[in-house]
């Protein structure tokens, strides 16, 4: 009887024991979440103690886990876990540039004259988003990360400029000389790629002394800050060959000098407005879009190339645009293109797999001179048919270590479609490879056996390529040798208005639901996305049974949606082309809704 007490009074003390640890795990531990489950998004609470992370500003524990010291005294550190992984995603999502498109493309063609950028967005890193500072300084995330490196630099220190990087392989980044630092400034680097990430990935933060001897190299982890004194010459090393998506950083600036903060916030809200207003007004609705009636594309006419196995068409035009048209459109493009990074490395080997893809509003571009000398060039080349409308226009951005893949730009071999393109990378040679390939075959044949290359044109600067869409054709990346990216303007096109707007449906509005979808998942907000105005219209009695049925997963009743309206609308493409607008409306409403949701909790 004594022994079974004592047994019972050993588990008893084991079990106070382990709920103990599970309390101050649940305080302390960065794994554990600062709420239920999560998509439930509860705001973690605490002035000192950030239960987010589990590091605390005034119990010590905001001590880096590794430092380094320059010759000259200066401090880089390291922390790890300074985020709980849900929330610094959900942070991700709601500062995502792929949503807003706000990608801004900083790598300069060195072969054309231009030079690196320099200054707040030096180091030549290719692509940038900026991140509203004043927001990320009341996130959780903001506050928690403010307070870390406030406390160890022993200063109050405010961000001022924030920004999303991506980086691949390949990317040509440079050492960034960092500033005088009278202020006092420290920089610093979240890791912000989701998973383990191998020591054969590179992507290290490389720090160096005043000798240029590294003084510092730390490995990405998900969720590490490394921050630095920011007149610290830095390098961010891109990945390596092996890793084929992208990294994504968060690069944050903090100074004592608020009028600095200040000063950050006008540079970044004109910034923004001045793409807005490119985008809403710019080169593809002013100036001069007169098309002279005498233009005769056929004296243009440089090759024309039949199919060997379908009897297909490619055309090349040269000198049909003239020099300072293409320089126009190059620099727009490259500035005002809704560019977002598209994944492909992993599944949809039907894909052309051109990862940085710009988009561009086909109602503003129907009003531009380019449009009219296309349709021109589309009715010649089509035999006289004149109703040729626009579906997907963009500006592919292709690099060296790209890899592309073979692929036709129509859903079904019956569709009548054109693509066009207009080449916009300057001195482009023999040797800088590039070629625009179109095989032999058809849509859905095996690609990787049993072909043969019907024809290649070099995307020499201003050249057009116009070509049916079922041919199996890919851009071939640049050679290693030529520095830049190689940029062509896409547009393509379907045989009437009507057959545009039923192919942006399938291409581009299910991929919109898919990331709405996404964003409900986190939010946990379903009906929220079913709860519709009451709009007794077609456009409202369509969007209802849509949602319901995309809310269901019941993918066939979807898609069968689709075909109703597309035969409902049949001859009237401003029909069709008014329900995609109200249900694109509809979605980016919502989606505007649920980040709105998510800034909020992060």
């Amino acid at each position: 009887m004594l022994r079974c007490l004592v047994d019972l009074a050993v588990w008893l003390l084991l079990l106070m024991l382990l709920a103990l640890v599970s309390v101050s795990r649940g305080q302390d531990d960065v794994r554990s979440y600062p709420f239920d489950s999560p998509n439930s998004m509860g705001v973690s609470s605490g002035a000192g103690d950030d239960a987010d992370t589990g590091r605390s500003t005034t119990t010590g524990k905001n001590a880096a886990d590794m430092a380094y010291t320059t010759t000259s005294g200066k401090a880089i550190k390291v922390f790890d876990a300074v985020a709980d992984a849900n929330r610094l995603e959900l942070f991700r999502m709601a500062a995502e540039p792929q949503i807003s498109e706000s990608w801004q493309f900083l790598h300069e063609d060195r072969q054309a004259g231009g030079e690196v950028q320099q200054g707040k967005a030096s180091g030549n890193m290719p692509w940038s988003s900026r991140v509203d500072a004043s927001w990320f300084a009341k996130t959780v995330i903001g506050r928690s990360l403010t307070g870390l490196v406030s406390g160890n630099w022993q200063r109050p220190l405010l961000p001022y400029d924030i920004r999303m990087l991506a980086l691949r392989r390949g990317d040509d980044t440079l050492v960034n000389d960092g500033v005088s630092n009278e202020l006092g400034e420290v920089w610093s680097v979240l890791h912000a790629t989701y998973g383990k990430w191998k020591a054969d990935y590179y992507g290290e933060s490389i720090f160096y002394d005043e000798n240029e001897e590294i003084v510092a190299a730390c490995q990405p982890k998900f969720r590490r800050l490394v921050a630095w004194d920011a007149s610290i010459p830095y390098l961010l090393r891109p990945p390596s060959m092996t890793y084929a998506t992208a990294q994504y950083l968060v690069l944050i600036r903090w100074t004592t000098n608020a009028s600095l903060v200040e000063e950050a916030e006008r540079e970044r809200a004109a910034y923004q407005e001045e793409t807005r207003n490119g985008r809403e007004s710019g080169l593809l609705t002013s100036g001069d879009r007169s098309v002279p009636d005498s233009l005769d594309v056929r004296q243009y006419e440089t090759q024309h190339v039949v199919t060997r196995t379908t009897s297909k068409n490619v055309f090349v035009f040269d000198d049909l645009l003239n020099q300072s048209d293409v320089d126009a459109l190059r620099v727009y493009a490259k500035r005002y293109g809704g560019f977002a990074f598209n994944d492909y490395s992993v599944g949809d080997e039907g894909s052309d797999n051109v990862q940085w893809i710009g988009s561009f509003d086909i109602g503003k571009f129907i009003q531009s001179k380019y449009w009219k000398i296309i349709q021109r060039v589309v009715e010649y080349t089509s035999g006289g048919i004149d109703t040729w409308y626009p579906y997907d226009i963009a500006c592919n951005v292709v690099r060296s270590t790209d890899h592309t893949r073979i692929h036709s730009d129509v859903r079904n071999n019956r569709d009548d479609e054109w693509t066009l393109l207009i080449y916009l990378s300057p001195e482009w040679n023999m040797t800088s490879y590039g070629e625009t390939a179109w095989f032999t075959g058809h849509e859905g044949d095996d690609m990787t056996n049993d072909v043969d290359i019907e024809t290649e044109v070099q995307p020499l600067y201003g050249r057009v390529a116009i070509f049916e869409g079922q041919i199996p054709h890919a851009a071939r990346p640049p050679s290693s040798t030529y520095r830049g990216p190689r940029y062509s303007f896409a547009v393509k096109m379907a045989a009437t208005q009507w057959l545009s707007s039923r192919n942006r449906m399938f291409e581009s509005f299910h991929e919109k639901m898919d990331l709405l979808s996404s964003f409900a998942t986190m939010v946990k907000n379903y009906k929220q996305v079913m709860k519709l105005d009451a709009d007794d219209s077609f456009n409202g009695r369509f969007a209802k049974k849509y949602w319901k049925a995309y809310m269901a997963g019941d993918d066939g009743y979807r898609n069968e949606l689709l075909e109703q309206a597309f035969q409902t609308t049949r001859g009237n493409g401003e029909k069709l082309n008014s329900l995609l607008n109200y249900l694109v409306g509809l979605f980016y409403s919502r989606l505007r809704q649920f980040i709105d949701e998510i800034k909020q909790t992060v």
